[in-house]
């Protein structure tokens, strides 16, 4: 009887959080060993043909969150231009890459205009502030945030961003704010060797047969990708 209570106590979402939270510190190496494997897995499934080469080049990440990609562009070493507003993430971002002299993070959303705005944050935020970062968003109708909690932010004119650099990768991953600055990627693709996006289909229904046409028409097929993930 014993046995079960504690079993009962150890299994609400709330401990297993806790816990969670404690043992980060100690997972956290091989997590990060791990997912640079996944991305380095990621990136030749997608541009196995081509040669990316990074060395010196510029790679801008968008939603960087802890900086798994961040840290994967550095190992090759690029030059990495990372966005990140989210407070609690981008702390631990600037943390993690301190090491690298190459790398430039900012403390800023990306849109389609030079504002302050609301980064919304996820409904369960305060059980796992850092885990539940990942899911932060400009947009108040995103499934799984709470519209009544949230960070004011600075956020950037993507524009600007490709207007002042040729482009060796860009990812982005801002969890469903990229139609927002799709209308500037189209007018300077010429500036962006190489595209990896997510996409969050419940936001951007109809932007994505939008998305898919242009790569084609322009023929960026083999180095643009929508799938991240």
């Amino acid at each position: 009887m014993v046995q079960s209570k504690i079993k009962s106590i150890l299994l609400k979402p709330r401990i297993i959080n806790c816990i969670a939270r404690a043992m980060r510190p100690f997972y956290k190496p091989f997590r990060n060993r791990k997912n640079l494997k996944y991305i380095n897995e990621l990136i030749s499934e997608r541009f196995e043909k081509n040669s990316l080469d990074l060395e010196n080049r510029v790679v801008v990440d968008l939603g960087a969150n802890r900086g798994d990609f961040s840290r994967w562009a550095l190992e090759q070493k690029a030059i990495v231009l990372a966005f990140e507003p989210d407070t609690v993430a981008f702390t631990h971002l600037v943390r993690r890459m301190k090491s690298f002299s190459n790398f430039f993070p900012v403390n800023a959303a990306v849109s389609n205009q030079t504002s302050i705005a609301k980064l919304f944050t996820h409904k369960n935020r305060n059980s796992d502030p850092l885990g539940h970062s990942i899911s932060s968003s400009l947009l108040v109708a995103k499934a799984n945030i709470d519209p009544n909690q949230y960070q004011t932010v600075f956020c950037i004119d993507f524009e600007f961003i490709v207007n002042n650099f040729q482009i060796r990768v860009l990812k982005i991953d801002i969890e469903g704010a990229e139609g927002a600055i799709w209308k500037t990627i189209e007018s300077y693709y010429k500036k962006i060797d190489y595209l990896v996006m997510e996409i969050h289909k419940t936001n951007n229904k109809d932007f994505i047969s939008d998305v898919v046409n242009f790569i084609s028409k322009n023929g960026l097929n083999d180095n643009w990708k929508i799938d991240w993930q």
